[in-house]
């Protein structure tokens, strides 16, 4: 990285430094979380919904939320056959 790119990600954190921001499982929508991951994003030149996304599933993790992942039958011809895992 150069010195710009680490000074713009510096610059960032100071202006976030004191704002509150979300519990994880609510990182998809916490604010300081979308800024913080934007400014990475476009220094280290990620694809922003690919980071938006990642960003989503993680708040959706079991072990993030606390809370199962909720499953659904998969029908096939008619019948339930396979589970799948809905998120």
């Amino acid at each position: 990285m150069t010195a710009e790119q680490v000074q713009t990600l510096v610059d960032v954190f100071d202006e976030v430094a004191e704002i509150e921001r979300k519990p994880f499982p609510e990182a998809h929508t916490c604010e300081v979380q979308i800024r913080i991951d934007e400014v990475v994003c476009d220094v280290l030149e990620f694809d922003r919904l690919r980071c938006e996304d990642l960003r989503n599933r993680l708040a959706r993790e079991p072990m993030v939320s606390n809370k199962p992942y909720r499953q659904r039958a998969r029908r096939v011809n008619g019948a339930p056959r396979q589970t799948e895992l809905a998120g």
